[in-house]
């Protein structure tokens, strides 16, 4: 795996295990998912913003480049 993989999964494992340990001590409504739901709800833009940005990393595969 690539540094840069490492990296990304490292920080996806300890936003995991943070928002576990978030949600034990302090209840579901202070978890990361419920502010990100909160989030949007509150700024539309910013939801969008997200989303355009999840299509930016993801969205090639779902219309993949002909390499012939």
């Amino acid at each position: 795996m690539s540094k840069t993989g490492i990296v990304v999964f490292g920080t996806l494992l300890a936003a995991t295990l943070y928002d576990l340990a978030v949600i034990v001590v302090g209840g579901v409504p202070s978890s990361v998912s419920q502010f990100i739901t909160d989030t949007a709800a509150a700024s539309p833009l910013q939801s969008f913003c997200c989303g355009a940005l999840c299509a930016h990393f993801f969205g090639w595969m779902m219309f993949p480049r002909d390499t012939k």
